[in-house]
């Protein structure tokens, strides 16, 4: 949960120094908005990566595709 001004209950806890309430939070899973950001920023790198692999994949396969038929072409 992030509020409008883009902070957690975890940056709160931490903004206050309450070194109890960060233990509790973070033993059950809690994120700062730091975290929250960095893992967001991993998954976007990844879609993107996966989106590149894919395209240069179907850009070579067409390539092949038409070396194919050039060469079916030059046999007759």
């Amino acid at each position: 949960m992030v509020n409008a001004q883009g902070f957690t209950p975890l940056d709160y806890a931490l903004l206050g120094e309450h070194q109890e309430v960060i233990q509790y939070m973070l033993e059950h899973g809690a994120l700062s908005i730091a975290a929250i950001q960095d893992i967001a920023a991993s998954k976007i790198q990844a879609v993107y990566k996966g989106y590149m692999v894919r395209k240069a994949f179907q850009e070579r396969k067409n390539l092949l595709m038409k070396h194919e038929q050039l060469r079916k072409d030059a046999a007759k």
